[in-house]
């Protein structure tokens, strides 16, 4: 079975690197730091056994 959060999570990490990239060492940091964010909510959404929900 496909898990549709984390091939989300994926395409949304690689935009923001992506985006990021750009604007080279300071943009890059700032894209870690989203990074590492959304990996922490999302495996806060993971535990809490409740379904992934994007927020605005």
């Amino acid at each position: 079975m496909v898990n549709w959060n984390m091939i989300m999570v994926g395409i949304v990490l690689v935009a923001v690197g992506t985006f990021f990239s750009l604007f080279g060492t300071v943009g890059s940091i700032i894209g870690f730091i989203m990074a590492i964010s959304v990996v922490i909510w999302f495996i806060k959404e993971t535990r809490a056994n409740k379904p992934a929900r994007m927020s605005n």
